[in-house]
């Protein structure tokens, strides 16, 4: 015991045996009742006997201390890996390949160390960053080359749409990315034979479109082909509409619809969409839907203070606020109240984070 337990240990014991209900605590643990005599030692081996007992006790706490510090170490250590997993790992993770997932592969050429065995996952990891490394840096050189939005465009068809092909049939990318590798004298995606394609492609993809989309946003604000976007990714096919959704792209995607088109309706359809196809809101998507109803408060109070002014005589012009057009009052009320997209969101997202 330490000094403190031994100094808790001689106060509890001296209240214990002032207390009433001693004698039959000290029947049922084999100890002489107080008044007892007996050898000179009773008294010794009676405070030995409670000490042990005490001390069984204290391990057993600290055994319960022990294991609940573990949990809370495994919970916040659980929660920060978590929280440093990015959506692509989380695809490429739960696409196991062998038994355990623990298959390993020659990934020698990549990491520039002959003989290297790594897990299947690992690899892919190392694939996806190295190529997303690579299609990045072609998009950003196209901004610095002035090639513009359809510069970039270009290098979506050849770089990123033409991935649907290493997964599915044949798609209206192929041409331009056979084109693009004739160009460039190397193929759009170097991919070791060693490692499987279609968790490469599953991570990669959206990760990719994800980039193009900041990119033409950030640089071409006006482009149409920004409006476009979301479409052409439908166009390629089932495989690029469920593979090509991120919660990243979306949140892009809102807005985009909200402060370069002033598009309420487009933002419901968006979160509609979410719903349908699966796509979970993050804390970036409840920040930007709340953002739009902030808005709309100073908006409205704004329109009240000139309606006051109008009030009082002063030559004010204050239209009706374009809040109140009947398909802006519809979307609010969607987004607004106790079902509404906001509620349901922020719910959603706080019972993922406890869990």
């Amino acid at each position: 015991m330490t000094r403190k337990e031994k100094k808790a240990f001689g106060e509890l014991l001296g209240e214990l045996q002032k207390s009433e209900t001693y004698p039959a605590f000290a029947a049922s643990q084999g100890l002489k009742k107080k008044g007892d005599s007996g050898s000179g030692g009773g008294g010794k081996d009676e405070i030995s006997r409670l000490s042990e007992i005490f001390e069984s006790v204290l391990a057993q706490v600290r055994g319960k201390d022990k294991r609940g510090g573990e949990r809370r170490q495994l919970r916040h250590r659980t929660t920060h890996t978590e929280e440093e997993c990015d959506e692509e790992d989380e695809m490429w993770a739960e696409m196991t390949v062998g038994e355990g997932g623990e298959t390993v592969v020659d990934i020698s050429e990549i990491l520039g160390e002959e003989g290297k065995q790594v897990p299947i996952q690992r690899a892919i990891r190392i694939i996806v960053k190295r190529e997303a490394e690579k299609i990045e840096n072609v998009l950003k050189e196209a901004v610095n080359d002035d090639k513009g939005d359809i510069g970039i465009w270009d290098v979506c068809k050849a770089r990123i749409f033409s991935m649907l092909e290493h997964i599915g049939p044949n798609t209206v990318s192929g041409q331009r990315k056979r084109q693009y590798e004739q160009e460039q004298g190397q193929p759009t995606l170097e991919i070791p034979a060693s490692v499987p394609v279609k968790p490469v492609v599953v991570s990669l993809y959206p990760k990719m479109l994800l980039v193009a989309f900041r990119l033409l946003n950030q640089h071409y604000p006006k482009s149409q082909l920004i409006g476009q976007f979301r479409s052409t990714i439908k166009s390629h096919g089932r495989a690029s509409a469920v593979l090509g959704t991120s919660t990243g792209l979306y949140n892009e995607l809102i807005s985009f619809y909200w402060q370069g088109m002033n598009d309420l309706g487009g933002v419901i359809s968006l979160l509609q969409e979410m719903e349908v196809i699966g796509v979970d809101a993050n804390e970036r998507t409840c920040y930007i839907l709340k953002e739009i109803l902030r808005q709309r408060d100073r908006d409205l109070k704004d329109h009240w203070y000139r309606r006051r002014q109008v009030e009082e005589g002063e030559k004010v012009r204050v239209r009706e606020p374009w809040w109140d057009m009947a398909p802006n009052r519809r979307a609010v009320r969607d987004l607004l109240g106790p079902e509404g997209w906001v509620s349901r969101l922020e719910a959603r997202v706080q019972k993922r984070r406890s869990v």
